[in-house]
């Protein structure tokens, strides 16, 4: 069991419909300053100084800690790193 006083780091919704795809990201839009980075990526800062990634899709929503969310950044560049490698040695 981690400890009692760790702190959350991700949350993530699969498969929501749209009504509570809409009132998540009212809610967060309600937490501070907005901002997109790329793509799907938006960044809240909060009124507190918290600092919240999401990814938003469609159908899910993955809410981050800046801690996280640059723990999935490095996830993703691996895994894209390794496709390239993959294709490059199937060519």
């Amino acid at each position: 069991m981690e400890s009692e006083d760790a702190r959350l780091q991700e949350v993530m919704f699969y498969y929501i419909l749209e009504a509570e795809h809409r009132m998540i990201m009212d809610a967060l839009d309600n937490q501070g300053t907005k901002r997109t980075i790329n793509g799907n990526w938006i960044e809240v800062k909060g009124m507190n100084g918290s600092e919240l990634f999401i990814d938003a899709s469609e159908s899910i929503i993955n809410i981050y800690t800046k801690p996280a969310y640059l723990e999935e950044l490095s996830k993703r560049r691996e895994r894209a790193l390794a496709r390239r490698v993959r294709n490059i040695r199937f060519q």
